[in-house]
């Protein structure tokens, strides 16, 4: 099965999805700069007095629980009633879920209150929503379970949403239909901030292709991974690649993205 990649990419410049973020305070200007740089709007708002009126304006939400505190998790509960009221794709990045009792909780809380349409987290994080040790050191990605799919499979009919999960090869599934993307570059991961970014990547291709969540996902990740490969390819070390990733992300070719993505049915 072929997916559209780079059409898929050029409707999210076209649509200019705007993709509100309550994220974490130290991946948030990569994000807002990546959003911008795919053709996308970003907008990040916590406050609890604003953040549902916000989330109301939008054309998605990404959730990121990376940096906790109780006045951004009542603006989370706020906004994903609102964006399930809109009827607008709602992206769930459970960052170091398994590290504290705060993250677990609100996590597992977040979850049952409000349906989402996609959960970006690494196999660690997946295989915690699993009901299995997780494997996460802190909020890194730590080791890889053994059955990663099984487990990304279990959590997306567990939440009936699409599971975009990464690791050495990214699986993104609905519990029934699965892509895997073998697109990315260990250099990535030095680049502080760069899983945030990509859910909220994730988040723009899902706000501009609500009705098609597990083609949009995977495009992301495909596409996501390739400009990180191509950043690579010059990158010196973490600065450079960040600065990289910024603009190819903005100036990726249509060819670069057909030949480029590594997407295929496990």
């Amino acid at each position: 099965m072929t997916l559209p990649v780079a059409r898929l990419v050029a409707e999210v410049r076209s649509r200019n999805p705007l993709v509100h973020n309550i994220t974490n305070y130290v991946a948030a200007p990569l994000q807002a700069n990546a959003l911008s740089a795919i053709g996308a709007s970003p907008i990040m708002a916590d406050e609890e007095s604003e953040a549902e009126e916000m989330t109301g304006l939008s054309d998605g939400l990404l959730i990121n629980i990376g940096t906790l505190n109780r006045h951004t998790i009542a603006a989370m509960h706020l906004s994903m009633r609102s964006a399930h009221a809109k009827g607008i794709p709602i992206v769930f990045d459970p960052v170091g879920v398994a590290a504290t009792e705060l993250r677990r909780q609100t996590a597992l809380e977040l979850l049952a209150k409000h349906p989402v349409s996609i959960i970006r987290a690494n196999a660690g994080e997946i295989a915690f929503l699993a009901g299995q040790a997780s494997l996460s050191k802190g909020v890194d990605a730590g080791g890889t379970p053994d059955n990663p799919l099984d487990l990304a499979r279990s959590v997306a009919r567990r939440y009936q949403c699409v599971v975009a999960m990464t690791g050495p090869t990214d699986y993104i599934t609905d519990g029934e239909r699965t892509y895997a993307c073998d697109n990315g570059h260990p250099m990535m991961s030095v680049l502080v901030g760069t899983g945030c970014t990509l859910s909220s990547v994730v988040t723009a291709f899902a706000a501009a292709h609500p009705d098609q969540l597990l083609e949009a996902a995977a495009a992301a990740l495909a596409y996501y991974g390739l400009c990180g490969e191509t950043a690579a390819q010059t990158a010196i070390g973490p600065g450079s690649l960040q600065t990289n990733l910024l603009d190819t992300l903005h100036t990726l070719s249509e060819q670069q993205i057909q030949h480029g993505c590594r997407l295929s049915l496990p």
